[in-house]
């Protein structure tokens, strides 16, 4: 565990970025692992609720917020690194216990849509990349899963109708499927990609044309005649964890290598 404050005496003081946690706060040893395992006021909890803003604990539950000083902040940058790898590794963690918090998994999101990292079209190769939580429905989910995909956070990783997709960085081409019945009915969706601009930082924003479809139902293939024109931005990509979202509609959707989520999650895939 590497600790970020050791002080054993509260500090009473005004909580910072913007005060979303209220205009004053008493701040108790905090002491936080590089797996966000955190020990404060005198009990420990395994992955608390944590603020983007740099409180511990969430308006509603039996936790006051406890938020950090600006210096509290910088120890924990420094110790823990990038908030955005550590939401994606708490994200990753969650998987792998079988959590089903969806709201704090919708916080760590919510982290990862800020992240306004370096950003390498490459990195969204790696075959298949599965859907593990949603709010409401980009492009190609409208046409592969109609009516499947909820307004509210969703987490869909545990699901019987799995939702996918493959980039081909090279080509730039796309291949979207979504299960209506697991396995036996799939609606595929299928098309090209285009970044619409030369930012090197997240969020990118990407034109998604959608040119052809198919069901594939108990081994028999029905074309469609399926076409749409879409935008969305990444927001978030790393080697296993990757963000989408159309920031107009609000909708996102993040998705987990196949790979790594069957080294995860053996049961999700």
């Amino acid at each position: 565990m590497i600790p970020v404050v050791t002080s054993a005496m509260p500090v009473t003081g005004l909580c910072t970025l913007g005060n979303r946690c209220g205009t004053s706060f008493t701040y108790r040893p905090v002491l936080i692992s590089p797996f966000t395992a955190v020990q404060y006021a005198g009990a420990s909890r395994a992955l608390p609720k944590t603020h983007h803003n740099g409180c511990i604990g969430h308006r509603g539950s039996a936790v006051k917020p406890l938020c950090a000083s600006p210096i509290q902040q910088l120890q924990q940058i420094f110790s823990l690194g990038s908030p955005a790898k550590s939401a994606s590794k708490e994200i990753q963690a969650m998987i792998q216990a079988g959590s089903d918090d969806a709201e704090r998994f919708g916080q760590l999101v919510d982290v990862l849509l800020d992240s306004e990292l370096p950003f390498k079209e490459s990195s969204l190769g790696g075959g298949e990349w599965q859907v593990v939580y949603t709010r409401g429905a980009l492009l190609w989910q409208q046409l592969t899963a109609p009516g499947q995909v909820k307004s509210t956070g969703r987490l869909s990783y545990k699901s019987k109708r799995k939702a996918g997709q493959d980039f081909s960085p090279a080509d730039r081409l796309v291949f979207n499927k979504g299960e209506l019945l697991g396995s036996h009915v799939v609606i595929t969706a299928s098309g090209t990609y285009e970044p619409q601009d030369t930012a090197t930082n997240l969020p990118k924003l990407v034109k998604a044309n959608i040119s052809g479809g198919q069901v594939v139902a108990w081994g028999k293939r029905i074309p469609l005649p399926i076409s749409g024109t879409g935008f969305f931005s990444i927001m978030y990509v790393d080697d296993t964890v990757r963000v989408f979202s159309d920031q107009k509609k609000g909708t996102v959707s993040v998705q987990i290598r196949a790979d790594k989520l069957r080294q995860l999650s053996p049961q999700s895939l």
